[in-house]
Parts: C-alpha cells; structure tokens; sequence
C-alpha cells in the first residue's frame, strides 16, 4: 500500500513538473515567435489575420486594407455562410464593410486612378505586354434608391460619370448595368477599370464617347 502511495506521488510530481514548465514557455512567449509563425503563413491572409486577434477582444479588432477585402469577397460569394464563419474566425462585422465601402471611391464612369496605375506599370513592358482587349458587358440590375451619408447623394439613378456630355448624369433610375473591363492578350491578368448605370441599354455614342476619350 505504501508503495502504491509512493508511485502516485511521483506520478503526481512529475505531472506538476511538466504542468510547470508549459507554463514557463507559455510565459516566454514573445510577439518574436509570433512573428515567426505569421512568416510562415505570409501567403495565407486569413491564418495571420487570426493569430494577430485571436487575443484581442472585439473591440479592439482592427483589420487592414487587405483583409477587409478578402472578408468583402468572401461575403459576396455567399452571405449565410460569412455570417456562420463569423461566430469562429476573427472576421469584421457586416456593418463595418459596408461603412468600408462608403469610404472608397467606386464613382460611375472610368476609374483614372486605376488607368494611371497601369499605365505607370507598363510604361517600360515589352511592346507584346501592352497588348490588350476591351470587355464591355451589360447586365440588367433592381432599380433602388439608397443613400450614402459619407458624401451626402443618393444613388440609384442613371450615371455615366464624367465622360464629357451634358447629360452624364440625370434623374432616371437606372436598371442596367456596364463594366469595362480590359485583358491582356498576353500574360494572365485583366482589370476592371470603370462602370456605368443606365435607364436601359448604353446607346452607341455613348460606348464611342468613352472610348475615344479614355481608351487609347
């Protein structure tokens, strides 16, 4: 009996001592071996994004450019499942897009922004890099008035941006949709670099206005 007692307490012991040197490295833990895990999963932006707030509360939950969108993306491709992923990954609040939208500029009409961009990352490429094709689609959309309070208008009419005719924007509603779109011909990328709303199909001397203006 004595030396079943004896091996339970050893037994016990050394359960204590392992329990005790767990929480010493646990103690030793430093934001430097946090960084070294976040290096390994540099590519993965939703593992870092969860080691980097899995200690925080809610609130105190702040979320880069780059991950506000991979949440946005992942919330278009379907709504029901963001919500359900949201109860056990760190993931901004459906709110909190939305105010992140409000903020960015998606304007009708051509984006400049994105044209100067490209043009500043081409303007060395090889001739055959500079090669792309214009991709012009229309879909029909719900008409629907909603208003932005960041820059105080409402949106839901027809909007053709500022493409230069004196009725680029008017008090139609608007039901259709146009994306232009541009692809290389050559390497594997395309871009979104402008969009438009109509009260109805884009009429041609609206698709040449664009074009002879902006495309080149």
């Amino acid at each position: 009996m004595k030396l079943k007692l004896r091996k339970c307490q050893q037994l016990i012991y050394k359960q204590k001592l392992k329990i005790s040197i767990l929480q010493n490295k646990a103690k030793n833990y430093s934001s430097g071996n946090k960084e070294q895990i976040l290096t390994k999963f540099k590519s993965n932006s939703i593992v870092r994004m969860q080691l980097r707030l899995s200690h925080l509360k809610r609130k105190g939950w702040r979320f880069k450019e780059m991950e506000k969108s991979f949440a946005l993306s992942l919330y278009y491709n379907s709504p029901k499942a963001y919500t359900f992923m949201r109860k056990f990954l760190c993931l901004p609040t459906i709110r909190s897009l939305r105010k992140w939208l409000q903020l960015l500029d998606v304007s009708c009409g051509l984006n400049e922004n994105v044209l100067e961009i490209l043009k500043t990352k081409f303007i060395d490429a090889e001739p055959k890099h500079k090669l792309v094709s214009i991709i012009i689609d229309e879909m029909s959309i719900k008409s629907f008035i909603s208003y932005n309070s960041q820059n105080d208008q409402f949106h839901g009419f027809e909007d053709f941006g500022n493409d230069g005719l004196v009725d680029s924007k008017n008090n139609k509603y608007c039901n259709q949709a146009l994306v232009v779109m541009i692809k290389s011909l050559i390497m594997p990328w395309k871009q979104v670099i402008g969009h438009f709303f109509s009260n109805g199909p884009v009429s041609g001397h609206r698709y040449s206005g664009f074009n002879n203006k902006k495309i080149k």
